[in-house]
């Protein structure tokens, strides 16, 4: 059962009054509680969005409408831990009075029976709510909500979590019916406790009511973990799903006794487990189990650690009638007597469950699915055991939101992806565990449908290779056609394109995201590594190296693009042959380069750069020791515009023209650049003006604050241009003169001096008389893996060098997804240039664990937030 949570807007056509009026909160009265007394049978009270601290006393008025404005996540009844948060007391409270759409958190039913959340001895509706962090720890239960002494109540729609009862003998930790009614249906409830029985739900001398699609998991309790029933007298429990509860004692998934007429149908009943009988069903003791049905379920992977894993059934007097349900395995469930061949969840006592369903009623839905090379696409389900054979099917089947999660192999596939937004293709165990392999016969991953597929579709940790586009326009590992999706933690290599990009085209869309990845060993006429054309991208954070190109642009060509931004790349040994651009080659394109290392490129022009009829500007960026043997070995600029801010060329070698600028047609501006040891020269202008203040030119360039002087880089021909200052503070010889001397209009640098030229600063908050530490250029945290994960994570982010941080000490911060602090990682002191990986094992910072959920974790250097992501914790 795929079940998720519906909200539905609450519509009330009034005949009763033609008087009913809408109270606003706070405009017509100033709290919640005042608003309810002012109101008469048919008035709405409607709340504005944000948190009120009120404990409500409900008035003797039928037919209110309590309703927020802007939803459960925006509006908050904080009932501040001093009483119950809402209480109804009136018992001629019907249907007609609704409570929709709030928070309801931090009641306390000290005092009274319980009810920490909401206590009703009254019949409303509640719906649309989120009910949290509530409590009874006194006297009856109830941590959600107690429901006592009523008649029909309905409660649906509702997310209730982490609500709970203390003392011995209190039931129902997210909701306690008692001596009542009442309709329970599309909510989700999970991570409830209950001291004695009923985690999730508890049920005391009930009759008449259904539970019916709901979500029942991670709740935890002595007894009944999900739902413990006592006493109750006719109630349908259906289409549910009860799992990963917990029981100390009994039944993981539902317990009950002395109750008749129950009808348990239609549920999945899974991964629940007791600490000593009855893992999904348990049964110990009472007078009957009188006309009880357990019908056409699934009930498999539960566990106990006494008997019955599926079904403990204790009593003697009558036989539980268990038939035609799903144990787990075609051959049924374990019993000692009547199958003790059966390898699915064994039932204990005097339970029928002959005959048995030979395979799932319901199989798996989501929204995870599982790929593996050992699984099947015609008997697999896509649960994590039965998984699918190929991701192509994994996709196919996923819908909005849902995640293929791909395990370790190597997949021989060319993947059409369908017309589906939202997809998120994540691999297990990282890119080089997980290969997707196109065995050279098209591309390995097409997605093709125009303003259709956006950012929430991501393809996250995968080797992508041996893609060939020779029946379409390009993109050998992947070509995105219309599609603007996230693909990151990659290794794109191997893939060919007779036109554009080798390893990835995005061909006519407006704003994809390719982060880091590494992209190598591709090949193509145009873009051997990533191709651009008519569109946007963001690209950030990769490594791109030892790819081809024939025409232009071996490591990225930009063809009629606009607003990119290419930041944070390490772009080098590519190579192109035709037109030019070794490392990038841009053409009627607007373009930002920001923080890139573009070294040991070759072309006929533009060694490293090659722009033609662009808008481009560039700033702390590094371009040095590459080769041309046209003109312009580091950049090659033909009829375009160019700012270049904190540039650092040297190094580069042109047979032609200009190791460094070669100019035509074009007037670029340099400001605080530095320009040393290109051969033959620094800049050559054909036609065109280059216009340079403050900057470090060889052999000199006029212009303000221009100066022509050793800059005394680290170790230029290993590559490290960071400035050295030998006997720094003291400000003699040693300190090269491109320190202090940038525009003085510019931005201070991150220590505060006035702007250094180059594209690194010398960092003068140093301690004592040091060599000039090399900063991080980029700080990236990547997603973690597995994703989901079940016991364990590993978080990794990559500290390389940059001009605007300084080495502080990095840390990862892990919150829930109500935004609270849940544990801080201390990985390392960011002083090196280096990857790390940190393992966090899904606890707190008190070491507690955790429950499932999405999290969010956040890299940190210092007090600077450099990136967030989330991760998923399934248990």
């Amino acid at each position: 059962m795929k079940s998720k949570l519906v909200l539905f807007g609450f519509l009330l056509v009034i005949s009763a009054s033609l008087n009913a009026t809408i109270i606003h909160i706070p405009e017509d009265q100033p709290t919640i509680q005042l608003g309810l007394n002012s109101a008469n049978s048919g008035d709405t009270v409607l709340v504005s969005q944000g948190i009120y601290y009120e404990n409500i006393i409900w008035p003797e008025v039928n037919g209110i409408i309590l309703l927020s404005e802007s939803g459960a996540e925006q509006t908050i009844i904080d009932g501040n831990n001093v009483a119950n948060t809402i209480k109804l007391e009136y018992y001629l409270i019907d249907t007609t009075t609704v409570i929709d759409g709030f928070t309801i958190c931090n009641g306390n039913a000290t005092g009274t029976f319980g009810g920490g959340g909401i206590y009703a001895h009254a019949n409303p509706i509640i719906q649309n709510c989120i009910i949290e962090n509530n409590t009874a720890p006194t006297m009856g239960g109830g941590g959600g909500i107690f429901h006592n002494l009523g008649g029909k109540a309905i409660i649906r729609y509702n997310i209730i979590r982490n609500n709970s009862t203390e003392e011995e003998g209190e039931v129902g930790g997210g909701i306690y019916l008692c001596v009542s009614q009442a309709d329970i249906y599309g909510n989700i409830i999970y991570d409830n406790y209950a001291e004695f029985g009923g985690g999730g739900i508890g049920c005391y001398s009930t009759d008449n009511h259904f539970i019916k699609n709901n979500q029942i998991y991670n709740n935890s309790s002595g007894q009944g973990s999900g739902i413990r029933f006592h006493e109750t007298l006719i109630c349908l429990v259906e289409d549910n799903e009860i799992h990963h509860n917990l029981a100390n004692e009994i039944g993981g998934g539902i317990f009950f006794t002395n109750s008749a007429y129950l009808e348990i149908i239609g549920n999945q009943i899974h991964h629940n487990e007791s600490l000593e009988n009855g893992g999904g069903i348990g049964v110990p003791y009472g007078e009957s189990a009188y006309q009880t049905i357990i019908h056409q379920n699934d009930i498999f992977l539960n566990s106990a650690e006494g008997n019955g894993a599926g079904i403990y059934y204790e009593l003697a007097n009558d036989t539980l009638n268990a038939e035609n349900n799903w144990w787990g395995d075609a051959s049924g469930p374990y019993n000692e007597q009547l199958n003790p061949n059966g390898t699915g969840n064994e039932v204990y006592g005097d339970v029928d469950f002959i005959p048995w369903a030979t395979e799932p009623f319901f199989p798996y839905q989501g929204p995870v699915w599982h790929i593996a090379t050992w699984g099947n696409d015609v008997t697999g389900d896509g649960s994590a055991d039965n998984p699918f054979a190929t991701i192509q099917h994994g996709i196919d089947v996923s819908t909005d939101g849902d995640t293929v999660l791909v395990s370790e192999g190597t997949y021989y596939e060319n993947i059409i992806w369908p017309d589906v937004n939202g997809i998120v293709l994540l691999s297990e165990l990282g890119a080089e565990n997980t290969i997707i392999d196109g065995n050279n016969v098209s591309n390995t991953i097409i997605l093709q449908f125009y303003s259709q597929i956006d950012t929430t579709t991501v393809i996250d940790g995968f080797t992508i290779c041996n893609g060939n586009a020779t029946d379409t326009f390009g993109g050998g590992g992947i070509y995105a056609y219309g599609s603007d999706p996230v693909i990151q933690n990659c290794i794109i290599e191997n893939n060919t394109s007779s036109n554009v990009g080798g390893g990835i085209l995005h061909h006519w869309a407006s704003r994809a995201v390719i982060r880091y990845n590494i992209i190598r060993n591709n090949s193509a006429e145009k873009g051997g590594g990533i191709g651009l054309v008519v569109s946007q991208a963001d690209v950030e954070g990769n490594e791109i190296y030892d790819n081809i190109a024939t025409c232009s642009g071996g490591g990225i060509s930009c063809y009629t693009t606009f607003d990119h931004s290419i930041s944070n790349n390490e772009i080098y040994n590519n190579s192109c042959s035709g037109w030019g651009g070794g490392g990038i080659s841009c053409s009627e394109t607007g373009v930002l380069l920001d923080g890139n290392n573009i070294h040991h490129n070759i072309a006929n022009a533009g060694g490293a750069i090659r722009i033609a009829a662009v808008g481009m500007e560039i700033i702390n960026s590094l371009i040095h020791h590459n080769v041309t043997s046209g003109c312009g070995a580091g950049i090659h600029c033909y009829n375009s515009g160019l700012d270049l801010v904190n540039v650092t060329l040297s190094e580069n070698t042109a047979t032609g023209n200009s190791g460094g600028i070669y100019c035509s047609a074009s007037n670029p501006s340099l400001v605080n650049c530095i320009l040393w040891n290109d051969l033959p020269e620094e800049i050559c202008v054909y036609s065109g003006t280059v216009t340079a203040t403050y900057s470090d030119i060889q052999d000199g360039w006029t212009g303000i604050g221009n100066i022509d002087a050793d800059p005394l880089f680290a170790d230029p021909q290993n590559g490290d241009f960071h400035l050295t200052w030998a006997n720094f503070p003291i400000p003699d010889s040693t300190m090269s003169p491109c320190i202090d001397t940038g525009d003085p209009n510019s931005p201070l640098d991150p220590d505060s001096t006035r702007a250094d030229m180059g594209a690194y600063y010398f960092d003068q908050n140093q301690q004592g008389v040091e060599d000039t530490p090399i900063l991080p250029a980029r700080c990236l945290l990547y997603q973690n893996y597995p994703n989901p994960f079940y016991t364990s994570a590993t978080i990794s982010f990559l500290a390389t060098r940059l001009r605007s941080a300084s080495p502080r000490q990095a840390k990862i911060e892990i919150y829930n997804i109500k935004g609270q602090f849940v544990r801080t990682l201390y990985p390392m002191t960011n002083d090196q240039c280096q990857m790390t990986n940190i393992v966090w094992d899904g606890k707190d910072n008190n070491g507690k664990p955790v429950g499932s959920s999405i999290y969010f974790y956040r890299l940190k250097m210092g007090d600077k937030v450099i990136d967030t992501k989330k991760c998923l914790l399934l248990k």
